[in-house]
């Protein structure tokens, strides 16, 4: 019954926002806007109608709340991070406003349920961009990222350390909500890291090492087998990760999608394919460009992007399909 009530809204914003993130490279605000307050009208309408009735469950409201805070955090994470423009945050929120909390029967988190979309969007987003570059994929890309890729043992160190002290900040905080799992802590930790690392850069070594030393007085598991297989696979994930975001994965992808333009032919919301100036993920701004132009440089490479929101609005349909996670809904398969 829920699920038809916000049906009708969840597929019209998906296909609004797609056709308008491929057409233009933009969401408008608008229909976020709309989207968000028909989620307001209809739950507040639900409520009603069950406190009337004598059927409120108030463990339900309490986790749409805080499933809705976490969806704000998650997608303000990911644009900070610069993984997300702003659109793509504020569209996730506004997806996870709409689709209710009984949708989520596979892979149920309490207080953060959306949890299961967002990695239904971030496994089908993966696998869609390998195929992307496996079709484009040429020999000449591999070696030109070959000849740029070297192993440092310091930059390897600060990671680990880096991770070490933002896993343990990540368990403190999800045992004290009360919503700790072992999947939601890697991806916390990894957003989390991700942003502090771009906002606090060269500093952050030394509030992590601090930590790290502290970590080490005080929580014994550290020291402990289990800790250690679960420590490798984090470190594991935040390779996966670091290499879609800006390691190997992330150049090749930039070789592979991109093209060089001249410098008087740049505009605004273009995205850089080298690291000659800093960026939001937005793309150039008219400041950014007259930078360029002040560098005397007479052509640049420009990545050619491709719209996050019909990947967002496929994972989900499948989220909503599948109900909850689509890995977990697979695994009970068998």
């Amino acid at each position: 019954m829920e699920l038809l009530l916000f049906l009708p809204c969840i597929i019209l914003l998906g296909i609004i926002t797609s056709i308008q993130d491929v057409k233009f490279g933009k969401i408008k605000n608008i229909w976020i806007i709309i989207a968000i307050a028909i989620s307001i009208i209809a739950n507040t309408c639900l409520i009603t109608f069950y406190w009337v009735n004598g059927m409120l469950n108030l463990g339900y409201v309490t986790e749409m709340l805080t499933n809705l805070a976490f969806a704000i955090a998650v997608g303000f994470g990911l644009w900070a991070s610069g993984i997300w423009t702003a659109g793509d945050g504020k569209l996730f929120i506004a997806y996870c406003a709409l689709i209710p909390l009984s949708v989520y029967s596979f892979g149920y988190q309490k207080y953060f349920p959306a949890f299961a979309l967002l990695v239904n969007l971030f496994a089908v987003s993966a696998v869609i961009l390998v195929v992307f570059m496996l079709f484009k994929l040429r020999l000449k890309n591999i070696k030109n990222i070959a000849k740029q890729a070297k192993f440092e043992p310091k930059k390897v160190i600060l990671t680990i350390t880096n991770i070490f002290a933002v896993y343990w900040v990540v368990q403190i905080l999800l045992s004290f909500l009360g919503t700790d799992s072992y999947l939601l802590r890697i991806f916390a930790t990894i957003i989390l890291l991700s942003v502090v690392q771009k906002k606090l850069k060269d500093y952050f070594i030394y509030i992590a090492l601090a930590l790290s030393v502290l970590r080490l007085a005080v929580d014994s598991s550290v020291y402990s087998i289990q800790f250690l297989m679960n420590f490798i696979i984090i470190l594991i994930s935040w390779g996966v990760f670091a290499s879609f975001a800006s390691g190997t994965l992330s150049k090749l992808g930039r070789e592979i999608f991109s093209k060089e333009i001249s410098i008087k032919d740049l505009k605004p919301g273009m995205v850089m394919g080298d690291n000659k100036i800093s960026a939001e993920p937005e793309g150039l701004t008219k400041s950014d460009i007259q930078k360029l132009k002040r560098m005397k440089l007479k052509k640049v490479r420009i990545c050619q992007t491709l719209p996050f929101a019909p990947f967002m609005f496929l994972g989900v349909i499948i989220t909503l399909i599948a109900k909850g996670n689509l890995l977990i809904a697979v695994m009970n398969l068998f």
